[in-house]
């Protein structure tokens, strides 16, 4: 097959006389050392003819493979005139056959069937290395997915028939070849029976070890066609969301959404959409794989909507005020979009028993996270819920309990299997409907003890068993969150009540330094003036000062010197805000330090000016 190839291979090879001897000293005059060289010769020769067969074999099957896997091949309609196929199964197969029946010809099944192993052994293992490294080249757009999935099961189902056709002819060779033997001499002779019970356990074994090679190298290469043509089918539910993402996906909790699509158009137009690509793939796409790809689309189109929410989580900067408008219109809409959307799947499952088998119980086992989500989210908007109402009357619906949450978080942490992509998840989904709460909801996550996450497991070889191959992050719940996480930066965890927008709203240092009146530098005497001129001065001083007392104004007073006792004045009495320093007692209405109340403190009728 190679003429170029074999003439270079012979002409290096045997350019120089072979050393037979292998280093070995014979005295070739003596007759039983004659023998011995001969048989060493010729055990030698056979091996280094095996090498080389072997190493030819090895040579021109990575050479086709390589340029069968790297060529450009048409796509066009099988036989059935539906499905929409390339000339990927046609190809490897007419080389395989090739030399199948090159390896027949050599008689190489009797005279040698551990070299029939290695050969046929080669043989698949270079074809799996290709399919393994070029697989990925074939799904580059929507037919072309279609028609790698619809290949690799094509080839799969070839190459079953191939080794079933190639076992049978085996076995009919070798029969021949011991009816030929038998035939060849007299039944009388002893030494001739014992000779033709030797050759047909021979034979036997040499046909037991070429199919048992075959069976195992076959098994192989099934289980890895057959993944792959799953893996294609598994990967179209890219292309769909990909037209998901890029139209539905801005509106998609938007205002109009939550305001004036009542009729939950966004999920319509979802469904119509995923309606529009299934129609294509059922009538292009092996029957074999329907089901597998309708659980792809089932798993990514309701972990799209969980992505929606992160999105619009992470695009809300307010911490006082909710992404939501209303409560009860935006859980309306929730629910119409989760009743639309497993709707249309359950509509499939029904329409076509036979060909998805499972369907029913899949969509149940995922809608169960989105669920769980709806929960969180509910009880997000209940713990935001006013005790009093606009008109100054009470709440007749009661607030709920950030501890209600606790069961859904924790199964979602089964999910994830991550517990800060977890905690991050029920943060995005509070701060869009109670941000000033979500302070509790991470206390509580804090305080909470999660599921112990599965740990690998070893099967019984004691091989580390791994995580699938799987086509993009959409089917997998924890990498498609840790996938957006990369991308967003983690928002800073909201204070305690509203202390946050307490901080940002009060007065800064700078309009402080602005105002004609510094508190912290110290007034100094004015000759001239009375002491009840002074006394009003200081009144003035303390009442400008109470002014700007916010929490870090009075923890900044608190760390200062104490200044010298100055003679009391009767003055009028000046409110001061509660302290939040405890070390820094409030005066009371009656004059009292809010300390411990001794009649001794030096807090009593006295103010201080730090």
């Amino acid at each position: 097959m190679y003429p170029h190839l074999w003439a270079s291979i012979m002409e290096a090879y045997f350019s120089s006389r072979p050393d037979l001897t292998n280093g070995k000293k014979y005295n070739f005059y003596h007759s039983e050392e004659g023998k011995k060289f001969a048989f060493d010769s010729i055990k030698t020769f056979k091996e280094l003819l095996s090498g080389e067969f072997l190493s030819r074999v090895q040579i021109q099957a990575n050479d086709f493979f390589e340029n069968i896997y790297r060529s450009k091949h048409e796509m066009y309609r099988g036989q059935d005139g539906q499905k929409i196929v390339s000339s990927l199964c046609e190809d490897v197969f007419t080389y395989i056959s090739i030399t199948l029946k090159t390896i027949q010809s050599h008689d190489i099944v009797h005279s040698s069937p551990s070299q029939m192993m290695d050969a046929i052994s080669i043989l698949f293992v270079e074809l799996k290395n290709k399919q393994s490294y070029h697989r990925d080249l074939f799904l580059h757009d929507f037919e072309s997915t279609i028609a790698a999935a619809n290949d690799f099961i094509r080839v799969s189902e070839k190459m079953e028939e191939s080794v079933s056709q190639l076992k049978l002819e085996l076995r009919t060779a070798l029969q021949k070849i011991e009816r030929n033997t038998e035939s060849a001499v007299a039944p009388d002779n002893t030494l001739v029976m014992s000779f033709r019970q030797s050759f047909r356990q021979s034979s036997f074994d040499s046909r037991t070890l070429v199919e048992r090679t075959l069976d195992e190298c076959t098994s192989s290469m099934l289980s890895l066609y057959y993944q792959d043509a799953v893996f294609a089918a598994q990967s179209l539910h890219i292309f769909i969301l990909e037209s998901l993402e890029k139209e539905i996906l801005p509106k998609l909790f938007s205002s109009e959404w939550e305001e004036l699509l009542t009729y939950n158009n966004i999920a319509l137009s979802i469904t119509e959409t995923i309606e529009d690509y299934w129609r294509d793939i059922v009538q292009f796409l092996d029957e074999l794989l329907l089901e597998k790809c309708m659980v792809a689309i089932i798993q990514a189109t309701f972990h799209f909507y969980i992505k929606a929410i992160v999105l619009k989580s992470s695009k809300h900067s307010s911490d006082t005020i909710p992404f939501f408008k209303d409560e009860t219109s935006t859980m309306k809409r929730i629910d119409g979009d989760f009743h639309v959307i497993k709707g249309y799947f359950e509509h499939h499952a029904s329409k076509n028993e036979k060909i998805f088998k499972n369907i029913s119980s899949i969509i149940q086992h995922e809608f169960q996270v989105l669920d769980a989500v709806r929960e969180i989210l509910s009880t997000a908007f209940g713990s935001g819920r006013p005790k009093k109402l606009s008109n100054g009357k009470k709440n007749p619906i009661k607030r709920a309990e950030v501890s209600e949450a606790s069961h859904y978080i924790g199964f979602l942490q089964t999910r994830i299997l991550d517990v800060d992509i977890t905690k991050r998840l029920v943060g995005d989904i509070w701060h869009l409907a109670a941000p000033k709460k979500e302070y509790k909801i991470w206390t509580h996550m804090k305080s909470m003890k999660y599921p112990e996450s599965t740990l690998p497991s070893l099967n019984e070889t004691g091989v580390l068993v791994t995580k699938k191959r799987k086509p993009g992050t959409l089917l997998d719940l924890s990498s498609m969150l840790e996938d957006i996480y990369k991308n967003i930066k983690k928002r800073s965890l909201p204070l305690k009540g509203q202390m946050k927008h307490k901080i940002k709203s009060a007065v800064t240092p700078s309009k402080l330094k602005k105002t004609s009146f510094n508190p912290y530098k110290k007034k100094k005497k004015q000759p001239g003036r009375s002491d009840l001129s002074r006394a009003s001065s200081m009144s003035s001083v303390t009442s400008d000062f109470s002014t700007y007392s916010t929490a870090s104004n009075v923890s900044k007073i608190s760390s200062t010197a104490s200044a010298p006792v100055r003679t009391p004045v009767p003055t009028p009495y000046v409110s001061t805000p509660q302290s939040i320093n405890p070390t820094i007692p409030a005066v009371t209405p009656e004059g009292k330090g809010g300390g411990d109340g001794d009649s001794n403190s030096t807090m009593k009728n006295d103010h201080f000016l730090k």
